[in-house]
């Protein structure tokens, strides 16, 4: 069987080094969408990761942009936010049945942002149906016949396919760092809350984070300027980066390649072995718990007045929620709470923890996204977590090594994954 299998290699700029060349006039914000919009035209057809698209509205801010002496940390640079985050003008669908699509009557709070910084919303990426389990169509752009994970299956495949530079996402359980694992490209889930969710279609309260996808660490940086300004500037003052390395619980899930590639950092890193065995199963169960339960909440309208439009699966996940007891729900949060300065208390010693980002590269299928083991634990820890790709399975597809930091110091694990990255490749 002939399997299409289309390059990855970034084939328009970083956003880092766009900016640079705009403004050094080198390169107008106009000339870099449209080489943007181009590979759209090329590749979208194969990898179908956006959901909307508005070339002309994007095209006439490129040209603001042009005229602009001052465009800010974003300037000029395209960006296609998931389709459960709200754009004006823009419908969002949530991947769902067309019963379900919203015209919004204003941005989120993160797009607001965006645009504030001078960025270029082109359009809406796919996700899977209300950021839970059901894919969209969408394709894994290193292999066509594999998942891109899921549920932000759109935005890690838009900038993995270099039709995009960032991509904005959302992460509950593992959808943001999962698919950048599986798409080889960088992704970053800041710490929960730091970046504001109003106009974000909820999922989950207590775990929803809005994170990003780029090709580069420094494109990873730049969107942190710009989201969450005072949590990018790091204070580490020395040269020394302590890594702690965790098998998980899990391990036994993870294949050869994942388990091959976490083992050969941890020796080229000197980490430290990190045993969390006796809080992290607990911890995955009552963080599902209040997925299950939250979710039965943030889709009660969806549920009641439009149930028949909703797949199976998700209409199950929301019957588990509805037979969550209140107080099995809060024993779950107080069990949570305590995990979190758990947790906080292992980076007393170390400044960032090296685990798998996923079982393995991307599964072969186009029904399913992949399994969150590995990511569940630590949306619950409300750390921060960024996916790099350093690694290749035996079949030549992406594997990612999960980095995860302190709360509320997400600056400090970009720097330390700087000299991480510096060691390894």
């Amino acid at each position: 069987m002939n399997v299409k299998v289309l390059t990855t290699k970034p084939q328009i700029y970083t956003a880092e080094e766009a900016l640079k060349l705009m403004r050094g006039d080198e390169l107008t914000a106009t000339a870099y969408l449209e080489s943007c919009l181009e590979l759209v035209e090329k590749k979208e057809p194969i990898i179908k990761a956006l959901a909307f698209i508005d070339k002309k509205n994007a095209l006439d801010s490129a040209e603001n942009c042009d005229f602009q002496s001052e465009n800010g940390v974003l300037g000029g640079i395209p960006i296609v936010v998931k389709d459960v985050i709200d754009v004006l003008g823009m419908p969002t669908a949530y991947g769902a049945d067309k019963y379900f699509t919203n015209i919004p009557n204003r941005d989120a709070v993160c797009v607001a942002l965006l645009k504030q910084a001078g960025a270029i919303i082109v359009g809406k990426s796919t996700t899977a149906e209300f950021a839970y389990s059901k894919p969209p169509a969408t394709v894994n752009p290193h292999n066509i016949l594999y998942s891109p994970g899921g549920s932000s299956s759109g935005s890690a495949a838009a900038v993995s396919a270099g039709m995009f530079p960032i991509a904005i996402g959302t992460q509950t359980g593992g959808s943001m760092i999962r698919p950048a694992s599986f798409c080889g490209v960088y992704g970053f889930k800041p710490t929960f809350n730091l970046i504001p969710r109003d106009g974000v279609k909820t999922f989950a309260e207590s775990a929803d984070t809005i994170g990003w996808y780029a090709n580069s660490l420094a494109d990873i940086r730049l969107v942190l300027k710009a989201l969450a300004p005072t949590y990018s500037i790091s204070d580490i003052n020395n040269d020394i980066t302590k890594v702690g390395f965790c098998k998980t619980p899990f391990w036994s899930i993870a294949d050869n390649d994942m388990k091959g590639l976490v083992q050969n950092s941890s020796k080229k890193l000197d980490a430290i072995e990190i045993d969390i065995t006796d809080i992290a199963t607990q911890a995955n169960d009552d963080h599902r718990l209040l997925m299950a339960s939250e979710i039965s909440r943030s889709l009660s309208v969806q549920y009641n007045n439009g149930y028949q439009f909703l797949s199976a699966g998700l209409l199950d996940f929301i019957k588990k929620g509805l037979s969550i007891t209140r107080d099995q729900e809060l024993a779950a949060h107080r069990r949570l709470a305590d995990y979190r300065r758990k947790i906080d208390d292992i980076f007393v010693d170390i400044d960032v923890i090296i685990t798998p980002a996923a079982p393995g590269s991307a599964i072969k299928s186009q029904r399913k996204t992949g399994s969150s083991i590995f990511n569940i634990l630590w949306s619950a820890s409300h750390a921060p977590c960024l996916s790099l790709p350093v690694g290749v399975s035996d079949l030549g597809l992406p594997l990612g090594l999960q980095c995860v930091g302190r709360r509320f110091n997400d600056a400090n694990l970009l720097v330390h994954a700087e000299r991480i990255l510096s060691r390894l490749i």
